[in-house]
């Protein structure tokens, strides 16, 4: 009887919620229960500060019925409120760059030990222009013939016998350790700026030139966490200009347009001294005028100045962080369409068709079957950084590097060697008939149509003003601060709210501030904790 009876509870309670799931459609569901005033005061501060609120503000929380949009702006306006900003962008941007080598071996100073706090600093790859074998100096004083060279003694290398010229060491003060002296093998240490052949050693011709050092002070070279130092200063240098508008409270469309930049002492260092050497991330041609850079030496870390950039800067999506996390065009476009219009290259519904093998050679990935879906919008959209150089951070000035360059068409067409201009910067090979007409111009230009040809020219200013005009980039910034804001994607039906957002995000003058106060003022914030 007891059995028969618990089946008909489990019967009846199936019956019963087979019920309520056919009618639930029917039913609206009750709204969330939004969180009271202490509960919602310790969520916005935290998200607008990263700490809870005081005891003080606690209290006076008590007195009042909500918090005051007076409160929301005063924390708004505080320090705290431009470093999350500042975080939240970071996840935007990526601009973590200290994986970035930015030298080559020919600048990278190395150590021989030769006992307790006995070292001599010497650059190995340039030991083979001065010594004749990859190979310091000996551990003593330099000596000088009485015409003033450096003196060497022959050296056999007692492993495999091979024969080497070895000198001695003279004293440096170096740049990174001012107050300190190094020991330093004497070609390594040389400090003139031309070379008894005739070759500027402040050029990158001098790290082959047996005439040439590291230059005064080892200005030229770099050791220990010298690189480090320089790429964390780029990354700081993006990281002040989010802070700087927020604490300004600026248009959010000055991080596209402005022409601010920040500089510390080793940044003003590498910049001033060391870019024609560093080959494994290009900032020449320098896209920084020297003589906007401050008077600051390389140990003033933590002193920051900011400078005025010329028109050809846009803003962060040509700050050497940004080019040097995405290092070329088309993955600057991308990341730039992902994450600030919101709208990621994606293959079409169904999968991308497969191409034959005519079609899979295709060179202009505009048409080539299977890569157009993409490319068609992404080549062009790449061509808005033409002229700022791939893998590095320099910029090709018009004036000197023309879109079409006759030196290096008649180089390319005639069969001679193109010099390092032409073949690094423009077209000069062309192993399918298509790419010919392209021989002599820009990289850049190369498939470019006739109305996208412009692209190169305006750079990437004028791409995001575009896509401030049509709305895209109001539209995808209210959304990624929404998703920041309630930790969560927004559902179908909160796309009219977005809608609002993004309008009164343009009508408030693009203040960021603003649409966070928005934001966290909308009973949609208030129900998702």
């Amino acid at each position: 009887m007891k059995g028969a009876l618990a089946a008909l509870t489990l019967l009846l309670c199936a019956s019963s919620a087979q019920a309520q799931l056919n009618n639930e459609p029917l039913i609206c569901p009750a709204d969330e229960p939004v969180m009271d005033r202490y509960a919602y005061a310790r969520a916005v501060s935290l998200d607008m500060r990263g700490v809870v609120p005081s005891m003080t503000e606690y209290e006076a929380l008590h007195q009042a019925e909500d918090l005051t949009g007076d409160v929301l702006d005063e924390w708004l306006a505080t320090d705290e409120f431009a470093d999350q900003v500042v975080r939240q962008h970071q996840a935007l941007l990526w601009n973590n760059i200290t994986n970035i080598n930015l030298a080559n071996t020919r600048v990278s100073l190395r150590r021989t030990y030769w006992g307790p706090g006995n070292y001599t600093y010497w650059v190995r790859n340039r030991g083979v222009t001065y010594r004749g074998d990859f190979i310091g100096c000996l551990d003593e004083p330099a000596t000088y013939t009485a015409n003033g060279l450096i003196a060497t003694t022959p050296y056999t290398d007692p492993t495999d016998g091979d024969m080497s010229n070895r000198e001695g060491w003279v004293w440096v003060s170096p740049y990174w350790a001012p107050s300190t002296q190094i020991k330093v093998c004497a070609y390594d240490a040389q400090d003139v700026m031309v070379s008894p052949s005739g070759v500027a050693c402040h050029q990158r011709d001098g790290q082959v030139d047996k005439g040439c050092g590291c230059g005064p002070n080892m200005n030229w070279c770099r050791y220990g966490s010298v690189n480090r130092k320089i790429t964390e200063a780029m990354a700081m240098d993006v990281k002040l200009r989010i802070a700087t508008m927020i604490k300004e409270d600026g248009p959010y469309t000055d991080l596209f347009t402005h022409k601010r930049a920040f500089v510390n002492g080793p940044l003003v260092h590498h910049l001033r001294y060391q870019t024609p050497f560093y080959a494994n991330f290009r900032l020449v041609p320098l896209a920084i005028s020297k003589d906007s850079l401050p008077d600051l030496e390389y140990t003033q870390e933590d002193t920051w100045v900011e400078i005025e950039l010329s028109d050809d800067h846009a803003g962060i999506l040509t700050s050497m962080a940004f080019l040097g996390r995405f290092q070329t065009n088309r993955a600057r476009a991308n990341r730039f369409y992902n994450n600030f219009l919101c709208e990621p290259f994606q293959p079409p519904a169904g999968g991308i068709p497969f191409a034959d093998e005519k079609e899979a050679l295709q060179p202009d990935l505009q048409v080539r079957a299977g890569c157009k879906y993409c490319h068609s919008l992404l080549e062009p959209s790449a061509s808005y950084w033409g002229r700022w150089t791939t893998g590095g951070a320099g910029f090709l000035d018009p004036e000197a590097y023309p879109a079409f360059a006759d030196d290096c068409y008649n180089c390319a067409t005639i069969g001679q060697q193109c010099g390092g201009k032409c073949s690094i910067y423009y077209l000069t090979k062309a192993p399918d008939k298509e790419q010919e007409p392209y021989l002599g111009w820009l990289r850049a230009y190369e498939f470019r149509r006739p109305e996208h040809m412009i692209n190169v020219e305006v750079g990437p200013r004028v791409l995001a003003l575009t896509a401030v005009v049509d709305h895209r980039l109001p539209t995808c910034v209210a959304y990624n601060t929404a998703t920041w804001l309630l930790g969560r994607d927004l559902y179908e039906e909160e796309g009219e709210w977005l809608d609002d957002l993004a309008i009164d995000f343009v009508s408030g003058d693009y203040s960021y501030r603003k649409l966070v106060k928005a934001i966290v003022s909308s009973d949609v914030y208030r129900r998702v904790r």
